[in-house]
């Protein structure tokens, strides 16, 4: 593998798989990234997922995951009966979050059905991303090269 310079590379550590209402806004600050997924929840407190739904940025993450997310509904539809919507939050430096947005969304194109922007182009410099944590059908090291359409 090609290693690139530190100001090409990201890394994101996902923590752990929260339903809208155990979101740990404590934890999550700031500007970061976040995963939507459909899964079945347990009585253990333990999670199924079943499905990755879309991937999403923000400058404040810790406020821009709600009911009134302009895809809110979206992300509904994709629900099977008795699952829930899970997200998965990483912070990240607010220059990188674009871009690390990009890369995983370029990435993971043929697997999110609601991500409608950047699945086929790619406007940043060539990028690295490593990712660790908690999360689930996202492909934990790889490059995205740059890719004009």
């Amino acid at each position: 593998m090609i290693i690139y310079k530190e100001d090409n590379k990201i890394n994101l550590e996902f923590g752990g798989f929260y339903k809208i209402e155990n979101l740990p806004t404590k934890k999550h600050k700031g500007s970061g990234i976040y995963v939507v997924y459909a899964g079945r929840n347990f009585l253990s407190g333990t999670c199924l997922l079943r499905k990755i739904l879309y991937i999403g940025e923000s400058e404040e993450i810790e406020t821009r995951i709600n009911e009134r997310h302009e895809h809110y509904n979206d992300w509904l539809k994709y629900l099977n009966k008795n699952e829930f919507l899970f997200f998965s939050l990483a912070n990240v430096n607010t220059n990188d979050r674009e871009r690390a947005e990009a890369a995983l969304i370029c990435r993971h194109r043929d697997i999110l059905p609601i991500n409608k922007k950047g699945k086929k182009s790619f406007l940043f410099p060539d990028t690295q991303i490593k990712i660790t944590g908690r999360f689930k059908f996202l492909d934990k090291d790889f490059i995205v090269k740059n890719i004009e359409n």
